[in-house]
């Protein structure tokens, strides 16, 4: 099983070495010596090199491509977070991309009576969408690793548990664990890609720019790989919705509501009037794509807000 937080152990090895290899280079630069401008210069030029990316790493975080063995490697390390910024790390409202405990399909990696107690008791922790649980969820996981990573459902709620408590680098790091596992299993493939979705967004900034619009279109692409390994996943599918109406892409909002509206009406519906209430600004767009809204009304979803609808 993967090392919980081996990507952010780089990270902060990598610092330390760029801190010391730009005070270098500036010593070097502004020290009396007989090296030439130019030389100067370039030194003082890698310096920032330096600078920038340690801003990078602190601001976005780095893939430091963690390795992935099959074997439970003990246990992770507690209350660790993200070097991602706190004001992008947390979740701010349980999104349409994130999928509620997955718990609805039999698990045949359990069939032993006392494993499947551990299983069940590590649903009743998660019932309820609240970061004391979470993180209970996580105590739980972690003291029963041998038993529970035999499960991908069990892997892909821990994985969420540590995303919901703002740990993103150990939920990848998971996720890909996840992927290693149980890669032959669909619905494995795609919580792989719903994780790595909630990943990516901890890391998408609000304001439009170059940025956000390249995230928004990572996160579509793990939901086109998602979709291929389980077409009719909903998460998946309300988050393609979700993400298309970010990036002004009305047509494939519109396909991706279909698509979700045709696996559960009800579903869709809930989960989407959710989305409007708790962040009223994510469907703004909605607002310029008349298809969108007729669809929405049919289903009985209003588009305006509560407190919206109150002031009016």
């Amino acid at each position: 099983m993967a090392k919980h937080g081996s990507g952010s152990r780089f990270r902060a090895v990598l610092a330390v070495f760029l801190g010391m290899l730009t005070a270098g280079l500036i010593h070097l630069a502004v020290m009396p010596s007989a090296l030439d401008t130019l030389v100067r210069v370039v030194l003082l030029v890698l310096a920032g090199a330096c600078v920038a990316v340690m801003f990078a790493m602190y601001l976005y975080g780095l893939e430091s491509g963690p390795s992935i063995t099959a074997e439970v490697s003990g246990v992770p390390p507690k209350g660790r977070l993200s070097v991602v910024p706190k004001e992008l790390a947390p979740p701010k409202r349980e999104i349409m991309s994130v999928a509620p405990t997955i718990r609805e399909k039999p698990d045949s990696a359990l069939e032993d009576p006392s494993a499947k107690a551990v299983l069940d008791d590590f649903y009743a922790i998660l019932e309820k969408p609240d970061p004391a649980r979470y993180q209970r969820g996580a105590e739980h996981f972690v003291a029963h690793v041998a038993v529970l990573a035999k499960s991908w459902k069990a892997l892909a709620n821990y994985a969420r548990c540590l995303a919901m408590l703002g740990d993103f680098d150990s939920a990848r790091e998971h996720a890909e664990t996840l992927l290693h596992l149980h890669g032959a299993t669909p619905e494995a493939v795609a919580s792989y890609h719903d994780l790595m979705i909630l990943c990516v967004a901890s890391r998408t900034p609000e304001t439009a720019g170059g940025l956000r619009d390249a995230l928004l279109k990572e996160r579509l692409h793990h939901v086109e790989e998602g979709l291929r390994a389980l077409p009719n996943h909903m998460s998946l599918l309300l988050n393609g919705f979700e993400t298309s109406v970010a990036l002004s892409d009305y047509d494939g909002a519109l396909q991706f509501l279909r698509r979700a509206v045709n696996v559960d009406r009800t579903s869709a519906a809930i989960r989407i009037q959710r989305a409007i209430d708790a962040d009223p600004p994510l469907f703004s767009g909605l607002q310029h794509d008349e298809a969108i809204q007729a669809m929405l009304r049919e289903l009985g979803v209003r588009t305006v807000p509560i407190t919206d609808q109150g002031r009016s």
